[in-house]
């Protein structure tokens, strides 16, 4: 192997590290903003309690949504 080759085989093995790494990062911020989105979600869901539903029991015993 000439010195050439062993340049550009060192500078390709440089570039796939430098992907590979980079697309680590991309998955770990990627996965980041998901569980953020699906902790603002829930948070959204909790705080609507039921659309402004309540339950009631009437004077026959049947439970009632008002």
């Amino acid at each position: 192997m000439t010195k050439k080759q062993r340049q550009n085989a060192a500078k390709r093995e440089a570039q796939k590290s430098a992907k590979v790494e980079a697309e680590a990062q991309r998955v770990a911020t990627l996965s980041k903003h998901k569980r953020e989105l699906e902790k603002a979600k829930i948070a959204e869901h909790y705080s609507r309690k039921g659309a402004g539903s309540s339950a009631s029991v009437n004077d026959k015993g049947h439970l009632v949504w008002d």
